[in-house]
């Protein structure tokens, strides 16, 4: 997930960050356990995609089964006996590696006994599995079965990972039609991440009538959900004055629940505003320590603005070899504004030998990865004409 470009002004002394919403979806597994030992939720995995949806709802604090070896034996007991709670429990203990040794095989045993046995969650994880190829070869038409038998039966989870595989295609024909019905019918039950992406469609006007309002709406109540994503996109809807007030005190807001929550991208988004003083006073040293922490965790454009920080010496002292180090990383991660800034910094000698030729290449790369700010100036470059000689 990335988010918007650093706007670029003059040296790269000034600069600020705009939120984004690239999102990703994925097969989700379902989490439940009928032994009332515990309840699990939401878990994460399988196919990936781009752009119209979220993450799965986020983990809650729930008291997790005992993982004893007794506790263990106790459960193969009770299934042995038929206790319908305890295949599921088992599938995923095997599943997540709790308390036994990790085998993807042996889930899949269990999760299939437990669907059979009309354990709904339990069709859920097996149709996604079939669909991954974890644990069994992989099968699209057993994993759309058991998926689609779940859903009949109203799973929330079964619900979403339809909406996403109409979504994106994957093991049946494209619909966005049938994935928005989907993805709300999970979201009226109460599924946080296909809230988000009933949000995201009505925001985007993607299979739906464009309702920003209503966008907004959906997306408050993900967020209600702990969804990270719909929070950030909620604050980006804020700071861009799409479909509520334009309002950066809202935007740092719902940027700051997120960051709370560990998003790396929320961080980012954060510090931008920081550096930039919008919503939030004015504040270079935090800036630096969001975009830090967001560069770590991998957000390539956090790295671009790390690297803007210490190459004018805002919030840290300025270090141009520094500087250059995190925007090349940034750009190694596919950030057309780290790529700009290498071009810049080699067209400069800053933190590196002046190489104006390395510099044209870096701006090339910038351009073909969607850098506005490296396309003005090749565009620049090709239209101006020599001086006439004298």
């Amino acid at each position: 997930m990335q988010i918007k470009r650093v706007v670029h002004r003059g040296d790269l002394a000034a600069f600020a960050c705009e939120g984004g919403r690239a999102m990703r979806t994925r097969l989700s597994r379902a989490r439940w356990v009928g032994l009332a030992a515990a309840l699990l939720t939401g878990i994460s995995g399988g196919v990936s995609c781009a752009a119209t949806a979220t993450t799965q709802d986020p983990p809650k604090p729930q008291s997790l089964p005992n993982t004893s070896p007794q506790a263990i034996e106790d459960y193969l007991k009770a299934a042995e006996k038929g206790d319908k709670g305890a295949y599921l429990l088992l599938g995923l203990l095997y599943q997540d590696g709790r308390g036994v040794p990790k085998d993807d095989a042996k889930a899949f045993q269990w999760f299939t006994k437990a669907a059979e046995a009309g354990i709904a969650p339990a069709m859920t994880n097996l149709g996604v599995m079939y669909m991954d190829g974890r644990g069994t070869p992989k099968d699209a038409v057993k994993g759309l079965m058991w998926l689609q038998t779940a859903a009949q039966v109203k799973h929330p989870e079964a619900l979403f990972n339809l909406g996403v595989l109409h979504e994106k295609g994957n093991g049946v024909e494209k619909n966005m039609g049938r994935a928005v019905g989907f993805y709300q019918g999970a979201a009226e039950l109460g599924h946080g991440g296909a809230m988000c992406n009933v949000a995201l469609l009505m925001e985007t006007g993607n299979g739906v009538e464009k309702n920003e309002k209503a966008a907004i709406e959906w997306y408050r109540k993900s967020a209600d959900k702990g969804v990270t994503q719909a929070m950030i996109n909620l604050g980006t809807m804020y700071s861009d004055g799409r479909g509520v007030t334009s309002d950066d005190t809202q935007a740092a807001s719902w940027y700051r629940r997120a960051a709370e929550l560990d998003d790396p991208n929320a961080m980012a988004l954060l510090g931008g505003l920081y550096s930039a003083g919008r919503g939030v006073p004015h504040d270079d040293a935090t800036a630096v320590d969001l975009f830090r922490k967001a560069a770590e965790r991998g957000v390539p454009d956090a790295m671009a603005n790390l690297g803007v920080m210490y190459q004018a010496g805002r919030g840290v002292t300025q270090d141009y070899k520094t500087a250059m180090e995190w925007f090349r990383k940034a750009a190694d991660a596919g950030s057309a504004d780290g790529m700009f800034y290498v071009a810049f910094m080699y067209a400069r000698g800053m933190g590196v030998e002046a190489d104006a030729s390395m510099s044209d290449l870096w701006l090339q790369k910038a351009a073909a990865a969607g850098s506005e700010k490296a396309r003005e100036f090749i565009e620049k470059a090709n239209t101006t004409k020599p001086d006439p000689p004298n």
